[in-house]
């Protein structure tokens, strides 16, 4: 078996040009941005709240490495778990229409649906990535000024090992 094998950040840095490429359904004006705050997105976007927040995006590695054993002396099939999380800010009136937060309920489903599409489309897939398998979370309304809506993506790939 001869492969090339990737690794979970080149995974993680392809969902994050499909989001980047995405256009949104509703306010396609407005698209996603990956938070480059130097705070995990969930901390920085419930100090933040404001407009600046709306569609800010973080990918990052969920859940444990789940390794089947060896199958080639270079490459080793793994399945991990990546984390999309999108942040909406619940507090701005009139942002997402006249129901405001109804608005923002099927606004965040919207995205969420069109985020597992893109994801899921194999047209998407990187070398050695053999499948990303989004599941759509329930939206998270914790806080009252900030709202997140995840997206799991189960993540199946080849990543390099060396036997000897």
């Amino acid at each position: 078996m001869s492969l090339t094998p990737t690794t979970l950040t080149a995974v993680i840095n392809k969902v994050t040009d499909v989001l980047h490429l995405l256009t949104p359904g509703q306010q396609p004006d407005k698209g996603f941005e990956r938070a480059v705050a130097e705070l995990p997105l969930r901390l920085w976007a419930v100090t933040n709240q404001g407009e600046e927040i709306f569609r800010k995006f973080e990918v990052v590695r969920s859940g444990p490495r789940l390794d089947p054993g060896c199958q080639d002396p270079q490459a080793v099939y793994i399945t991990r778990e990546l984390r999309v999380t999108i942040a909406y800010p619940a507090k701005i009136v009139g942002l997402y229409g006249l129901g405001d937060l109804d608005d923002l309920e099927d606004l965040a489903e919207d995205d969420a649906t069109k985020i597992r599409d893109a994801i899921y489309s194999p047209g998407n897939l990187i070398a050695s990535c053999q499948a990303m398998v989004p599941e759509i979370q329930e939206l998270e309304r914790g806080d009252p000024g900030v709202w997140f809506q995840d997206v799991l993506v189960r993540v199946h790939l080849f990543v390099s090992q060396t036997l000897t």
